[in-house]
């Protein structure tokens, strides 16, 4: 495993400065860097053990990555979002994080957990931290790759890597105010498109065939535990029940409530045996057909599942929004619940469910 990162230094590791553009020079523990177009695959930060300096390795990562990008020269000549690895060697561990640069601002996320480097009684651990090594390494390759050919859309354009890379997909545009939500054009239809953690396929699939849901046109697994969920696009002549004025949410949200009823009632919607439930009925879960305000559909289907099965996730908002009796973090669903959260919050301005 030490041999597999020494073998990485020696082929890409350059000295542990950047000159910049501004003649100023950013410096960490070690680049692996593009030098033509001075673009790092992999920023190293190392400490003799946890605490042992006055700066937090995470965060001097991060700052090392962002003032190379403030480079004037290489924004010109920006390839997309610039991924690159903040390997962290901190006494006997290591850990391993994604940055890319979206917009103006550095974005960094964790893509393991702190993995001991020492020998290791438990196989299972010793696998995790192969598997981790031998990831990175294919991953500083790729991108090597990647910086070295210039492919890939510009700063400007960049979107998922799988919107990129599926031709079927076309005008890509990131939706305002939604969060990990793009439109596009697939198959000459207008679409929507949602990467999310969790989703309730199957009760999606099952309300969308009664339009009480946009259609679900495509679901994928990605890697690393994300979902692209592709639907349809209503239009612009929807909007959420919670846009609409006083009088058209009274008559839309009534119209809301006896869909429920419906839904809950009819034996055409059971998800083996059981009754499907949406979790969280919200008002901005609720889409309005502007020129008809009794014209509905629920969205989001994040939380859906099975009656008495599914759970509700961790970290639910409780400072904003005054749950019903019985909704609390990982309890099980029910339909009841659907219920109530209609009747008591389905009216009402929109809140972010999740503190996350």
């Amino acid at each position: 495993m030490m041999q597999m990162l020494q073998a990485l230094a020696y082929t890409f590791l350059h000295p542990t400065s950047v000159c910049n553009a501004d003649s100023t020079i950013t410096s960490t523990n070690g680049f692996m860097v593009n030098r033509m177009r001075r673009l790092p695959y992999a920023i190293f930060e190392y400490e003799n053990e946890f605490g042992s300096t006055s700066i937090d390795k995470f965060f001097q990562g991060q700052s090392c990555y962002g003032k190379i990008h403030a480079d004037s020269r290489s924004q010109k000549d920006r390839p997309g979002c610039t991924p690159c690895f903040l390997v962290e060697v901190r006494g006997l561990t290591m850990r391993v994080s994604a940055m890319a640069f979206i917009g103006s601002a550095v974005h960094c996320m964790p893509l393991t957990p702190y993995l001991y480097l020492s020998m290791l009684p438990d196989a299972r651990q010793r696998k995790v931290l192969v598997h981790a090594c031998a990831a990175l390494r294919q991953g500083i390759l790729e991108l090597h790759e990647h910086y070295t050919s210039a492919k890939g859309p510009s700063q400007q354009d960049a979107v998922p890597y799988t919107l990129f890379e599926d031709q079927r997909f076309s005008k890509v545009t990131r939706m305002e105010g939604g969060r990990y939500m793009y439109r596009a054009v697939h198959d000459n239809a207008q679409v929507v498109i949602k990467f999310t953690q969790q989703c309730g396929k199957e009760v999606h699939i099952a309300w969308a065939e009664h339009d009480w849901a946009p259609q679900l046109i495509q679901h994928a697994c990605l890697p690393g535990g994300w979902q692209q969920v592709t639907m349809q696009y209503l239009g612009h002549e929807w909007c959420q029940l919670c846009d609409l004025g006083e009088e058209a949410r009274n008559v839309a949200h009534a119209s809301a409530v006896r869909m429920l009823e419906t839904i809950q009632g009819s034996s055409h919607v059971r998800l083996g045996g059981g009754c499907g439930v949406h979790g969280d009925l919200r008002s901005n879960n609720i889409m309005v057909r502007r020129a008809g305000p009794s014209q509905i559909r629920f969205v989001d289907f994040d939380w859906a599942g099975m009656e008495g099965v599914a759970r509700y996730p961790l970290f639910m908002n409780h400072r904003q929004i005054c749950w019903p009796e019985g909704v609390y973090d990982g309890g099980l669903m029910e339909k009841e619940h659907d219920r109530a959260v209609l009747q008591t919050l389905g009216g009402c301005a929109a809140t972010e469910a999740s503190s996350e």
